[in-house]
């Protein structure tokens, strides 16, 4: 049912972007003006949750889905595109598909980055697409290929388009220097440009490419000789909900919470957050004082969501009368 999802999701929403298996679509609550995306949509389930309004739920029964016709001719197109590709590992380019990349930038430095660390990650410029360039490696050191940030005003979509095979839920930024740096304590953001500002100032940390944890970064933190994390995700509140998910509580609907153990980074590391962010939404809109300052601001992190169900009684007549 993948396919037919993800046809249907390019067919009927607004997406902007996409983080392996799970779409950026606009919200679809119809009473939520969603002009800064913060709604996914799961290609796999055909499930959707907006982490701004918390509007959720699924596709499945929509009468397009259910059409004979449009499975059968999603599943034609789906065996034509198992036909084409084989199960083997996918490829990883050599380290010369960056040379065409090695075009400086002022967004770079305008980001507070210094030539040390642009010429250490090979931070590039891709002059087609008008988008700065971030080699994206997995835990090897391995490249996919580069992630693009698109930096012209007027560009529609997400900002961020990540390489073909590159899955957001199956990596962590700089996984790769595990084996040269002692990474027993890290700093844990969002975004890669944010973690870069922490490796210029001399403090290990590595990106989750979005705003949710999973088994696998858990997983790969540990394979890195990870003790202590210092979480220092965004301020906004998307970036709240997203420190509530490192103590494994995920919002439901209704307010409650839903606590998942295997995401839970207490459960495996000795957990921090930053608690000052001087004003600024993340750590790449600091300077490199109000960075330390903020990282002198860490403290336990002892979060506790309430994972009671709230009951809701309708009343039938309404019921009837929505059919």
């Amino acid at each position: 049912m993948a396919y037919i999802y993800e046809q249907w999701a390019e067919n009927n929403l607004i997406v902007v972007g996409r983080y392996g298996e799970e779409f950026k679509v606009q919200c679809l609550n119809p009473a939520h003006e969603d002009s800064h995306p913060s709604c996914y949509f799961n290609v796999d389930k055909g499930t959707y949750y907006c982490h701004s309004c918390g509007y959720r739920g699924s596709v499945a029964s929509s009468p397009e889905l259910s059409s004979i016709e449009y499975k059968a001719n999603s599943l034609r197109s789906r065996l034509d595109k198992i036909n084409k590709v084989t199960e083997e590992e996918p490829s990883f380019p050599d380290d010369t598909f960056l040379r065409r990349f090695a075009i400086p930038h002022l967004y770079w430095t305008g980001r507070g980055l210094h030539k040390s660390t642009i010429d250490f990650f090979g931070l590039g410029y891709d002059a087609i697409a008008d988008a700065v360039t971030i080699p994206t490696r997995d835990s090897r050191g391995r490249l996919y290929g580069v992630t693009r940030r698109f930096i012209a005003p007027d560009h529609i979509g997400s900002r961020y388009k990540y390489p073909k095979n590159f899955k957001a839920s199956q990596n962590l930024f700089a996984s790769w220097l595990s084996d040269e740096f002692d990474m027993s304590t890290i700093s844990v953001h969002e975004g890669a440009i944010d973690a870069m500002r922490m490796w210029q100032l001399n403090i290990p940390a590595t990106a989750l490419y979005g705003s949710s944890i999973s088994e696998y970064h858990v997983k790969g933190m540990l394979e890195m000789g990870v003790k202590k994390i210092v979480y220092f995700g965004d301020s906004d509140r998307a970036g709240q909900r997203a420190k509530e998910r490192a103590k494994g509580f995920w919002i439901r609907p209704d307010d409650t919470y839903q606590y998942k153990k295997t995401t839970d980074l207490s459960k495996h590391f000795l957990l921090l957050h930053v608690t000052d962010y001087n004003g600024k939404k993340d750590a790449g809109a600091m300077t490199d004082h109000e960075i330390l300052k903020s990282w002198e601001s860490k403290e336990p992190y002892t979060f506790h969501g309430d994972t009671r169900t709230k009951k809701v009684y309708t009343n039938p007549r309404l019921r009837l009368r929505t059919k």
